[in-house]
């Protein structure tokens, strides 16, 4: 008797997932694409030093964001934390402004990059007048308005939310330069080690000034962390960008 809205257990149907799949693989064969390659162990070794790069570098990038506000949990108090997480979070609002332009740079420069050391360092020349620009707005834009914010959060005037956030307003232009310098230049010209480095340097600067004191020098630490990274990139970046040129020269 026929299954009323079902199929028949002998259905051909019930064959088909089976057999589109042996020919999937045939296919694949036929073109070279499901025959086991060697493994170079020189490749994986290279990936792996790569990737304890990168981990490096999110580690000590996420110790100068929510990790700091974390470490100042341990030796402030509540009030010292929720003002240092306010003012993390208007500085994370203000770069947020800043994201299409990075991701427009990050694109041209990376494409620019393998093809010649002038062009792509003119481009970011151009990527960093603009970044200053919009950086620089929404500097003046929060130092305006950090009273009003600190106000309308705490519902009281908090005098210390509003230093703090006057401090990470002014980290603002030096956190878009250090980004074009290190997170785009530096590893468009494959040097991504010396990016974590300088972010490790950073992090360690910013751990000191903040395990010193705590409260409003959490603000200070972040201002101090943001140009120990300027620094250290813009450095690095030249001495790549000279040794490019006399390369190719």
């Amino acid at each position: 008797m026929n299954r009323p809205n079902g199929v028949n257990a002998a259905s051909p149907w019930k064959r088909r997932p089976l057999s589109t799949s042996a020919v999937s693989w045939w296919v694949l064969w036929r073109q070279g694409l499901a025959s086991r390659q060697r493994t170079e162990l020189s490749y994986i070794v290279h990936l792996m030093r790569q990737a304890w790069v990168i981990l490096l570098g999110n580690l000590n990038g996420a110790l100068l964001t929510n990790g700091g506000v974390a470490l100042l949990g341990m030796i402030a108090s509540p009030e010292a934390v929720g003002a240092a997480n306010l003012a993390l979070r208007v500085k994370m609002a203000g770069q947020a402004l800043l994201l299409p332009l990075n991701q427009l740079a990050y694109v041209r420069i990376t494409a620019l990059a393998p093809q010649g050391t002038q062009a792509a360092v003119a481009l970011a020349r151009k990527a960093l007048v603009a970044l200053m620009v919009v950086a620089v707005g929404a500097t003046i834009a929060l130092l305006f308005s950090a009273g009003m914010i600190s106000t309308a959060v705490f519902k009281v005037p908090t005098p210390l939310a509003e230093s703090l956030i006057l401090l990470a307003a002014l980290s603002i232009p030096m956190n878009a330069a250090s980004n074009l310098f290190g997170m785009q230049c530096l590893i468009a010209f494959g040097a991504e080690r010396a990016y974590a480095l300088a972010l490790a340097c950073a992090s360690a600067v910013f751990a000191a000034l903040l395990l010193r004191q705590g409260g409003l020098s959490y603000g200070w630490a972040l201002v101090a962390a943001e140009a120990c990274i300027l620094v250290l990139t813009a450095l690095s970046l030249r001495h790549i960008v000279a040794q490019r040129t006399l390369r190719l020269a």
